[in-house]
Order: C-alpha cells, then sequence, then structure tokens
C-alpha cells in the first residue's frame, strides 16, 4: 500500500507531499491542476526513462518519494533481504533523483538501487492503468505470476528460485577461476621473460661495485675532458696556466 508520496521540483510542483489512507483515494481537480504531474511521479518510481527536462524550472534537482507499506508482499520482502534490507516495522521508503547535469541516482531504505531493481519492486507494489499508461495484466511476467498464486506453486518456486541462485553462484565462481588462470598464465610469461633476461646477463657477484665505479667515471667526463685538454695544451708549449682539477673517486 502507498502511504505518502512526496514530490519536489517536478514540472510545477515545487514541493508537494500527499498522504495515503487504506480504502479509495481519488484525486479531482480542473484541467492544469497538476493531476498528470502525480501520475508522471508515480511512472518515475514505475522505473520509467526520463530526461532532465521534466525538472522545475530555474532548479538542477528533481526527486519522487514514495513510502509504502510491504507487509503482506512476500517477494519484495525476500528481495529486500537479498540485498541486506530489513525493514522491521518502518515503511518502505522509495526515492528517485532526476539531475540537470549528471546521472540520476535510486535509494531504497538509503541504499543505491539500478533502475531494473526499481522496476522489479515498482512492478511487484502497484500498477497504473490509463489511457498510453502500463497495462499489467498485458505483461508476460505479471500473468505468470499470478499463474503461479493460482496453481499455489509457492514451494515449487522456492526450489526454483534456490537453484537458480545456486547455478549463477556457480557461473560467478568459474567466471573467477578463470579469471585467476588467465592472470597466473600472464605471471608466469612474465616471469619466464624475467629469468631468462637474469641469465643472459651473465651477472656476476661484485659486478654491482664495478658498474657503479663506472658510472662515477663517466659521470664525471666533462671534467677529465677539460683536465687533460689544459694539460695536452701545457705540453704543447702553451703559455695558459695548468690549472687540474682533481677527481675524487670512491
Amino acid at each position: 500500500m502507498l502511504e505518502s508520496l512526496t514530490i519536489r521540483n517536478l514540472a510545477l510542483i515545487e514541493n508537494l507531499t500527499i498522504h495515503f489512507r487504506e480504502g479509495f483515494t481519488v484525486l479531482t481537480g480542473e484541467t492544469g491542476a497538476g493531476k498528470s504531474i502525480i501520475l508522471g511521479a508515480l511512472s518515475l518510481l514505475f522505473g520509467d526513462r526520463v530526461d532532465s527536462s521534466i525538472i522545475r524550472s530555474g532548479e538542477t534537482e528533481a526527486s519522487v518519494t514514495a513510502a509504502l507499506s510491504v507487509d503482506h508482499q512476500p517477494e519484495v520482502q525476500e528481495f529486500l533481504a537479498s540485498r541486506s534490507i530489513h525493514l522491521g516495522d518502518e515503511p518502505l521508503i522509495i526515492t528517485r533523483n532526476v539531475r540537470l547535469n549528471s546521472r540520476g541516482s535510486i535509494y531504497v531504505q538509503s541504499q543505491p538501487m539500478t533502475l531494473s531493481d526499481l522496476s522489479f519492486l515498482s512492478h511487484s507494489l502497484f500498477d497504473i492503468h490509463g489511457q498510453s499508461e502500463h497495462q499489467s495484466l498485458l505483461s508476460s511476467v505479471t500473468q505468470r505470476t499470478i499463474l503461479d498464486s493460482y496453481a499455489s506453486n509457492e514451494e515449487l518456486i522456492a526450489d526454483y528460485r534456490h537453484s537458480y541462485e545456486e547455478h549463477q553462484a556457480l557461473e560467478e565462481e568459474i567466471r573467477r577461476l578463470q579469471e585467476s588462470i588467465t592472470q597466473a598464465q600472464r605471471e608466469e610469461d612474465y616471469l619466464g621473460f624475467v629469468v631468462d633476461e637474469l641469465k643472459r646477463a651473465d651477472l656476476k657477484v661484485g659486478e654491482d661495485d664495478q658498474l657503479r665505479s663506472e658510472i662515477e667515471v663517466l659521470s664525471q667526463y666533462e671534467m677529465i675532458h677539460d683536465n687533460a685538454e689544459q694539460l695536452y695544451q701545457t705540453l704543447k708549449g702553451s703559455q695558459q696556466m695548468l690549472t687540474v682539477r682533481f677527481l675524487r673517486f670512491s
């Protein structure tokens, strides 16, 4: 049962909260009063795809929030439990936000949900009947649900769902193991390449010290070259003073 509906910055509505009671509720008003906007807000919760044009002029975000009682909805309760959502005595709170310059968001009891999750929940909780609107009786999912309910197939459905979830878990485990095998093969190839490179390098004990000495000498190449040039010029009889910079090698 829908207990309340809160609409903010949707089309012409700035902020509106409607509370519902058990029984039949009628919303009346003249043309342009906003009845269609309220129906559109419910369509948002029904999982319809929308764009930012529905946001009220001058605002950057619109939102629709519904509070629903799901006491007699075992399928919904099971769906929520599978996502670690436990209502207790609280109503189910569904919120959908539409933003101007970014993707919208969907929350169920403050937990992020996908559009497909929202569609599943809303189709399980309520329906919209109207011209060019949803007709759930034409849905094969709804038809199958009604048929299963009439045939009292709850135990068969529960067994099937349990087996299906086990199958999905095994499929995921297979996928994870395949990824692990692929990663291990990549690491094996890389480590084999590293081993081959080390073998070709033919490294020797103490070779690193020798290489460091060579690097130090080479890093002072310009200084060595300048000193050698001055010494050469002096030996040729140059009148310039010999300036030799001493190099220190560790």
